[in-house]
């Protein structure tokens, strides 16, 4: 069936049903595994085998740092405060947490990414948070 342009798709079987889920997973899986990295200014991330490129070079980051990276760069060129960033660490952290922690993150991060030319890769926003320079 085709309404104005578009195809419908009518199924009726639940075996048919499971058997189209199952088509799309794998799809799905399939183009997850190329299409699930983020590059940006020579520095590119691969979340699903968690590894980081600098200019082709490996960056080795602690599981932490990972995550912050990962968080940042899925946020570009935009402002993340502290609490955010701690949020996104930390879930459900039963102890306390202090959002300095994401200071020494940050500090740790720059160091291993030591980016060529006048522009940090991560800035610090006075008074409001960091945010992942993309451009």
């Amino acid at each position: 069936m085709n309404t104005k342009g578009k195809s419908v798709l009518i199924v009726e079987d639940d075996a048919k049903i499971r058997q189209l889920v199952t088509r799309v997973e794998v799809v799905l899986r399939r183009t997850a595994q190329h299409c699930s990295k983020i590059t940006y200014r020579g520095l590119t991330l691969k979340p699903l085998r968690g590894e980081i490129h600098c200019k082709g070079e490996p960056i080795v980051l602690t599981h932490h740092e990972f995550r912050l990276m990962y968080f940042l760069m899925r946020h570009p060129n935009q402002i993340l405060t502290r609490e955010q960033i701690v949020e996104e660490l930390y879930p459900n952290q039963e102890k306390i947490v202090t959002e300095r922690i994401v200071d020494v993150h940050i500090g740790k991060l720059r160091e291993k990414l030591k980016y060529d030319g006048d522009s940090e890769i991560i800035e610090t926003i006075r008074g409001m948070g960091y945010r992942f320079v993309a451009f």
